[in-house]
């Protein structure tokens, strides 16, 4: 089951940065539409509330989270430009988006080299829970709770 958060408006940016932050996506899964003026990016996330216990013994415990796939999805584009650093990878880690108002462009920050510049003629950014596990990632804890 799909779940989709779609914003309007940037006051609200903070919910769509809480999704994407410390989420990691590959340059080559971000797609422009020119039909539907939208640029898309598909990205991985883990969903640490539907982690399941694989094993206890005393304070000890192993957990399997799910990371699942996300879509990024920005509306109403005119024109983006994609910058990498000299360190770039394939491969990135969202940081945070700001939206600067006077020039209706989108700025998607992230952790290692690539910065993104999205000149929007409307602010409506979407993301889309996917159904699609793409992995697991095994954790170890000590827990004090039996």
């Amino acid at each position: 089951m799909s779940k989709e958060i779609i914003i309007k408006n940037d006051v609200e940016i903070n919910v769509i940065n809480d999704l994407i932050h410390d989420c990691w996506f590959s340059k080559d899964a971000i797609f422009y539409d020119k039909l539907s003026s939208s640029l898309t990016i598909r990205y991985r996330r883990e969903l640490s509330d539907k982690k399941k216990t694989l094993w206890k013994k005393y304070l000890l415990k192993r957990y399997s989270i799910p990371i699942v796939e996300f879509i990024l999805q920005f509306k109403y584009v005119i024109n983006y430009k994609i910058s990498n650093g000299k360190n770039a990878e394939s491969w990135d880690i969202f940081n945070k988006i700001n939206f600067l108002p006077n020039d209706r462009k989108i700025l998607v920050k992230t952790c290692i080299a690539t910065t993104f510049e999205i000149v929007v003629d409307n602010f409506y950014i979407s993301i889309m829970e996917t159904d699609n596990i793409v992995g697991d990632h095994k954790k170890w804890t000590i827990s004090l709770n039996r």
